[in-house]
């Protein structure tokens, strides 16, 4: 009956001892609450969970948890269209859209300083069906896009993400004991959709113990982020828990005891302010006088006298022998001045025209947890 069924569920949950519990095909919150009383440790723990749209189990996805929630939990209404072009699914059916009628996020601080962001999602059932098959891919492409916007959220900043519960879908790379093959690449699409990929919590099962369900296949899964993979300590499938047809998937973490640093911008180096130096200053030059060149002076030709014609004495009569006189010749010594004529004087031979210098001024020359499931 259903009390004996509570009292197998909760009696699961504190074999399993797990911090936070993501949890499917839950009625509601009274059912949940009477199996968390039914807990040796039930006292620890708070119930949250938000209705979806599944009007034909009227099942839902909850949280179990002894840490609160940063975020009040939320869901989206988004749909995927099917089929999806880079699906492996062809539905027999005509194309359509399915969404997630099952799920769950919010945002945990696991410890001080690692905040994650939970999806908790219950896919459509019927692992082989070829209809199931497209809708679930469909249902993956929803699951990418609220994972890309929980690690996109600058306003919301977060560690990294853990997708987790009911796939109703085996592993493409993580066989289980039965050797399942999937038809759908869902589990891969959602692992894949981020870089780098998430991180299947199964790769540290072994093969033989690799059922959830029916006790042979695997079709529940936990995909971690490697910033949180890095610190699991311990994965179990408890198949020896069998309150339920499927079993606990537990995945436990050994959380840093300090509060995860987040990298600080590195302000950029202030540069030392360049002294500027003084110059010394600039005696005002002492102004040399420039020399004026003393003109050379223009020689003045030397008029040349011009010669006196002397002419001949007139013959004097010579006198009565009385007496005899010698006849002086007298030179002309006035030097004629020379006027100004019409006609260009050539200079005299040997004389320079001494042509005065005058100095040219040039230009100036300016020379970049404990245990989590």
């Amino acid at each position: 009956d259903a009390i004996t069924h509570m009292k197998a569920v909760a009696g699961a949950l504190d074999a399993a001892g797990a911090d936070v519990y993501v949890m499917q095909e839950v009625e509601d919150c009274t059912v949940l609450n009477k199996v968390k009383g039914y807990m040796k440790t039930g006292d620890l723990y708070k119930v949250y969970i938000i209705k979806g749209t599944d009007r034909y189990t009227q099942q839902d996805v909850a949280l179990l948890t002894k840490i609160d929630p940063l975020t009040t939990l939320y869901r989206v209404s988004t749909r995927g269209n099917y089929p999806v072009p880079t699906g492996l699914c062809q539905s027999p059916t005509a194309p359509g859209d399915q969404g997630l009628s099952k799920h769950l996020i919010t945002r945990m601080e696991l410890l001080p300083g690692v905040v994650v962001g939970i999806v908790g999602i219950h896919l459509v059932a019927w692992p082989t069906d070829k209809t199931r098959c497209a809708q679930r891919e469909a249902q993956a492409v929803v699951v990418n896009d609220i994972v890309t916007s929980l690690l996109n959220d600058a306003s919301n900043p977060i560690a990294g993400v853990i997708v987790l519960g009911d796939f109703n879908d085996y592993s493409t790379d993580l066989l289980d004991i039965k050797n399942h093959v999937p038809t759908s690449n869902v589990v891969q699409s959602i692992r894949d959709n981020v870089k780098p990929p998430l991180y299947e919590a199964a790769t540290r099962v072994p093969q033989d113990e690799r059922a959830t369900h029916g006790g042979d296949a695997m079709i529940d899964h936990v995909l971690l982020s490697p910033t949180i993979a890095q610190y699991i300590t311990d994965v179990q499938i408890r198949t020896d828990l069998t309150a339920s047809d499927h079993c606990p998937f537990v995945v436990a973490m050994e959380l840093p005891k300090t509060p995860v640093p987040t990298p600080a911008p590195t302000p950029a180096p202030t540069p030392a302010p360049t002294p500027v130096p003084t110059p010394a200053p600039t005696p005002d030059p002492t102004a040399v006088p420039t020399p004026v060149p003393t003109p050379a002076p223009t020689p003045v030709p030397t008029a040349v006298p011009t010669p006196v014609p002397t002419r001949a004495p007139t013959p004097v009569p010579t006198p009565a022998p009385t007496s005899q006189l010698a006849p002086t010749a007298v030179p002309s010594t006035r030097v004629p001045t020379a006027l100004p004529t019409p006609v260009p004087t050539p200079l005299p031979a040997g004389s320079t025209l001494v042509p005065t210098s005058v100095p040219t001024s040039g230009p100036a020359t300016d020379a970049p947890h404990g245990s989590t499931a």
